[in-house]
């Protein structure tokens, strides 16, 4: 434990020195697991442009008791919404035709958004790929073929993993919101 919060110190007098502009927009996307939380932040310019400012992930540490992996958990993520000026958040969550259901997937998610509560969020999406269409304006083949690889909203298809990729698109989302409601 000691060490994994030594570790998020370091990261985030680190990342400090990364300077964003306040007429960018900053968010979030999470795709959770249930060994680890997979974090995007993005940042989106005054002209329409996307950046990913970072992928990491949060690990679920090993505990005896669940109330502790999950009080351990909600502050990692407010930490990192808080050491980068977050305002817009997006989570991928599970698909509804899921075959098996993880309910401790379901907790931390659940964990998540409860953590947002504490926090100033201008925009928050929650859903999946189903949900994210109309925000992406893409498709639900397309977003498949990012999430497997493929080069959209400037991500590099050098990002190989598909979680990661799923937790851009979510940013990305929450982003698009912006956009599509006038503000």
């Amino acid at each position: 434990l000691h060490k994994a919060i030594r570790r998020q110190r370091q990261m985030c007098i680190r990342d400090r020195c990364t300077i964003l502009l306040m007429s960018d927009k900053v968010a979030i996307g999470f795709r959770v697991e249930p060994t680890k939380i997979t974090y995007s932040i993005v940042k989106n310019d005054s002209s329409s442009n996307y950046e990913i400012i970072r992928t990491d992930k949060i690990n679920v540490t090993k505990s005896q008791f669940i109330t502790d992996q999950l009080t351990l958990l909600r502050s990692q993520v407010i930490s990192v919404i808080k050491d980068y000026g977050v305002n817009y958040v997006g989570i991928k969550t599970m698909e509804s035709n899921s075959q098996t259901v993880n309910i401790l997937r379901c907790y931390i998610e659940g964990v998540v958004i409860e953590a947002l509560a504490s926090l100033c969020i201008d925009k928050l999406f929650v859903g999946n790929i189903v949900q994210l269409e109309p925000l992406l304006e893409m498709k639900r083949k397309e977003i498949k073929s990012c999430i497997d690889g493929a080069s959209y909203y400037g991500i590099d298809s050098t990002i190989k993993n598909k979680v990661t990729r799923e937790s851009i698109l979510a940013a990305i989302g929450s982003l698009k919101m912006i956009s599509n409601d006038g503000r």
